[in-house]
């Protein structure tokens, strides 16, 4: 019974894969995260935001700085610094931006109340004042950066009017203020000349709101919900919303939903219906999102049961290593601690597709993937040009790419350049940008000596040859690095 159960489990597997391979000529949305830059007032939701930005993995955080709204910057900036060291996160810099000229908040005395974090050490790392941290990692960021503003854009107005020159690497920005009209509410107020400013620079910024749904909130049931997960982010916001204040709100009704609708639209941008100012075409706000679904995604979040990468046919690739042969599920854990699970999936992927599990289809696969991380591009952003030719072994690297990158010669974003010299080399093309990936030398001389080593002691495409084949194929994918094995020139 087991044996049919298992028997069943890997023909519906294959049939995913072959239905996947359809969804794949025809586009996927595997997305490469840009790296993030976090600006926050320290209100409660925003605890609820930054924990759940943390609780993504993938996501690379460059810095959080602090602004005046809520609470202070430097009552921020302690609130973030007891949160990072809590999370065990201290190498994410913090630092404290302006104050405003403006009389503090009615809730302020309550949201310093609000622990962040369980650690005692409530110093603020020696930093750079906000606006030189946000231009100095916006300046060494080798792709355009996303800012995440949480509270007023004080900070972000600083760092731009002292050095506009950054704009020109800033990917957008994705700010919370609370009212349709986004000449209101709490963020916009507190400082109109930055706000102003930034929503007149021509950056594009997303501009989300609760839309003061009557819904849109958090009550005890969510509480709840928050508090049976297992996870040091769960756990320190339903420690926060037990504070007695914030407490008594969610016992006689909610606390709103606002900071948290910005990780979600991070992640899950398909939940929002987002419109441009007819006015102002860089700016964009939401006028409808699918609140249920965005309750679900915070639980999700925050226990790491969430989805970066969208499939087509189904909603997360099968990890469970029972559904693979018994040479790939002892490697797998392996293979996907070392390389991602992204590059997991685009490899999975080529070999069902390629029809076997070979070793170019794999560098391939490695290949693209290295091409839209330094790019910053996601799947069906680029343009692809390969030398490798269509004649096996080679030609196999084609495969690879076209899984990878979503690049298909149905879409005809992917060519080969016709020369007489077939290399390992492709030409890789995003907006203004080029780049060319090419395995390194000894690589392959590493794989043509073990194919040769092979063909000498199996023969040429015999039992022995495929076999081999796939022992390399599997050995490579697991120890080769794409950080390593490739030549990146532009």
């Amino acid at each position: 019974m087991k044996t049919g159960i298992y028997y069943l489990m890997t023909i519906l597997l294959f049939v995913f894969f072959l239905v996947l391979h359809s969804a794949i000529i025809c586009g996927q949305e595997n997305k490469i995260l840009s790296p993030v830059l976090i600006d926050t007032d320290a209100a409660i939701d925003d605890l609820r935001a930054v924990s759940m930005f943390l609780a993504v993995n993938e996501l690379n955080i460059l810095a959080i700085t602090t602004s005046d709204g809520i609470l202070s910057p430097e009552e921020g900036g302690i609130k973030v610094n007891q949160m990072l060291c809590s999370f065990e996160r201290n190498n994410i810099p913090v630092a404290v931006g302006r104050r405003v000229e403006k009389d503090y908040p009615r809730h302020r005395e309550k949201c310093k109340k609000v622990p962040w974090g369980d650690c005692s050490n409530n110093m603020i790392k020696t930093a750079p004042d906000a606006h030189v941290l946000l231009t100095d990692n916006i300046k060494q960021s080798d792709v355009p950066v996303v800012l995440v503003c949480l509270g007023p854009l004080t900070n972000i107005y600083d760092a731009i009017s002292m050095s506009p020159e950054i704009k020109k690497n800033i990917k957008k920005i994705i700010w919370y203020n609370r009212f349709l009209d986004y000449t209101s509410g709490f963020n916009y107020q507190r400082d109109e000349h930055a706000a102003e400013f930034i929503i007149n620079s021509d950056l594009e910024i997303i501009i989300l709101s609760n839309l003061d749904k009557q819904n849109a909130c958090l009550d005890l049931e969510f509480l709840k919900l928050v508090e049976e997960v297992n996870t040091r982010y769960a756990q320190t916001i339903a420690s926060a919303h037990r504070t007695p204040f914030f407490f008594e709100k969610l016992k006689n009704g909610c606390l709103p939903v606002y900071d948290d609708l910005l990780i979600v639209y991070y992640l899950y941008a398909e939940l929002f219906n987002i419109k441009f100012d007819v006015r102002n075409p860089s700016v964009h706000y939401n006028v409808e999102y699918q609140l249920a679904v965005v309750k679900e995604k915070i639980i999700n979040i925050l226990s790491g049961n969430y989805v970066i990468n969208k499939n087509i046919v189904f909603e997360r690739f099968p990890l469970n290593p029972d559904l693979y042969r018994s040479d790939i599920k002892e490697n797998m854990n392996e293979i996907v601690e070392k390389h991602g699970t992204l590059e997991w999936e685009f490899c999975v992927l080529t070999n069902e597709i390629h029809g076997h599990l070979g070793i170019y289809s794999i560098i391939g696969a490695k290949m693209g993937l290295m091409a839209m991380e330094t790019l910053n591009a996601n799947r069906d952003e680029l343009k692809v040009k390969s030398y490798a030719g269509n004649v096996p072994p080679l030609g196999c690297i084609n495969d690879g790419l076209q899984v990878s990158t979503g690049a298909t010669f149905g879409h005809g974003t992917i060519s080969l350049v016709n020369d007489t010299v077939l290399i390992p080399s492709v030409i890789f093309i995003h907006e203004n940008d080029t780049i060319t990936i090419r395995l390194k030398e000894k690589y392959r001389e590493q794989i043509q000596k073990d194919i040769n080593d092979g063909i000498v002691k199996y023969g040429m495409l015999t039992d022995g040859y495929w076999k081999l084949i796939r022992s390399l194929g599997i050995q490579y994918w697991k120890e080769w690095s794409r950080n390593e094995i490739f030549e990146v020139t532009r």
